[in-house]
């Protein structure tokens, strides 16, 4: 069984609309909101089985109308998220050891502001797991880095030789993500970046799969402007 967990929790994140904070989950683009679109590329996925939603409980009414309106299947439920994106994903972890015997199955974790993902990046990550406990993916890094201490001046130049982007999802057995979530809480760490960096403090491999540069983060309202085009361009 293959699960998904979109995570549309809106904490920190927010674009500016006037005075008024609307989270990037609830924007319209391309005619849907980001949080359907998103539901939308896994529910179609012939590979996906049911899909987890965590929200923020403010709008969490909200998500389950859109859930509604565009008859969205596969939705198993609509939960509320923690404070961090680590509690967040524990939260839905938490709510899945509930409802099954067996453990061993899959968990596609996935941020719901990654509207672009396509089926052979999610099918892929599935297939790895037949294999592998852990997998994340990435995309090649082709822009060069530099650091600086005060974002005025140049401190260094960094290498990208055999450095690479991290996107989403990233893919685990349930029985293993669990237990890494539930040793990182014993460490007292709850606001790790992303799953596969509390695989590696679980001391557990990460096998990576190739993303697809589209697969853009909506992290800016340069990044709506990027997605959108790719939509229109692709019809996507």
């Amino acid at each position: 069984m293959n699960i998904a967990i979109i995570m549309a929790s809106g904490y920190e994140s927010q674009f500016l609309a006037g005075k008024r904070q609307i989270p990037k989950d609830l924007l319209n683009l391309y005619r849907k909101e980001i949080i359907a679109n998103s539901l939308m590329r896994f529910s179609n996925n012939n590979l996906i089985d049911e899909i987890v939603v965590v929200t923020n409980l403010e709008y969490k009414q909200k998500v389950l109308s859109l859930i509604k309106e565009y008859n969205i299947p596969k939705i198993k439920a609509v939960i509320s998220g923690g404070i961090t994106r680590q509690t967040s994903v524990y939260a839905a972890l938490k709510y899945l050891e509930n409802f099954y015997i067996n453990n061993n199955f899959n968990v596609i974790i996935h941020d719901a502001i990654r509207i672009l993902v396509n089926d052979e990046v999610i099918n892929k990550n599935i297939e790895a797991l037949n294999t592998f406990e852990a997998v994340s993916t990435i995309i090649e890094m082709d822009e060069p880095l530099i650091y600086s201490k005060d974002a005025k001046n140049l401190d260094s130049t960094i290498s990208i030789e055999n450095a690479y982007i991290m996107q989403t999802p990233q893919s685990f057995k349930f029985d293993t993500i669990l237990s890494a979530h539930n040793f990182a809480l014993h460490l007292n760490i709850s606001n790790s970046i992303d799953d596969a960096s509390l695989m590696k403090l679980f001391n557990k491999e990460v096998h990576l799969v190739k993303g697809d540069k589209m697969n853009v983060k909506a992290s800016t309202n340069d990044d709506l402007i990027i997605i959108k085009s790719i939509m229109e361009q692709f019809k996507k």
